[in-house]
């Protein structure tokens, strides 16, 4: 793992992102899909809280839209919602279960270049930075779809965070960067984005999450162990 001394951000030099085939085969990824789809994050939440209405007609693309619960509550609340994931299985539910008309399975390059897409007034991309390998230039693109005065949301882990490295999700192939305050505003700062607010959620979760998998992971060792 790098360190930009730039833009401050890490990275694992020569990882790749996997694939769609990958994320729609890795259980982490597509287990809500099998469960039922409902509002889990807490980026999600924390959107919903500080942005609890909208203008009729309040334009919405979410990167990396999954399942598509977050924007089928955005719906209800009135916004017109734009969302694509490369994981295929994700979009099918989007459309199947929540009745989805303009989600769509493409790379976020492809789909960011298309000529027939409205400005949005929101773009937002939870958990979705960490996994591309070219983070800046996804920034500068999704930008250019924003109407004047329009607000990108974006959140990733810290990699601040504590027992950061006990996370197995927080190395490739699932996450090819890593981020914490600095690295994140320099993004931004780079291409003049103005910014507005700046917050952690779910610090207290993940602690659980990275304790209980490193526990699991301890006695599967332990047991391949034994079985030798």
């Amino acid at each position: 793992m790098y360190e930009c001394n730039d833009c401050k951000v890490q990275f694992f030099f020569g990882a790749k992102n996997p694939g769609s085939q990958w994320y729609e085969e890795t259980s982490d990824y597509g287990i809500k899909n099998v469960m039922g789809p409902k509002i889990y994050r807490g980026s999600h939440k924390k959107f919903l809280q500080k942005y609890p209405q909208f203008p009729k007609g309040t334009r919405v693309l979410e990167l990396g839209c999954g399942s598509g619960e977050f924007l089928a509550e955005l719906e209800k609340r009135g916004c017109m919602v734009f969302g694509v994931d490369f994981d295929r299985k994700g979009i099918q539910v989007a459309q199947k279960y929540f009745g989805l008309k303009n989600v769509f399975t493409e790379p976020f390059e492809s789909f960011l270049q298309r000529q027939n897409l409205p400005l949005f007034d929101y773009i937002v991309a939870f958990e979705v930075i960490e996994h591309v390998q070219d983070p800046l230039e996804l920034v500068k693109s999704a930008k250019k779809l924003l109407k004047p005065g329009g607000k990108m949301i974006v959140s990733t882990p810290s990699r601040e965070r504590v027992l950061a490295n006990w996370n197995a999700w927080d190395f490739p192939p699932h996450h090819l960067t890593r981020w914490n305050r600095d690295s994140i505003l320099n993004l931004f700062s780079k291409i003049n984005f103005e910014i507005t607010d700046f917050c952690y959620v779910e610090q207290f979760k993940i602690i659980l999450g990275a304790i209980d998998g490193r526990f699991r992971s301890g006695l599967a060792t332990r047991a391949a162990g034994n079985s030798m």
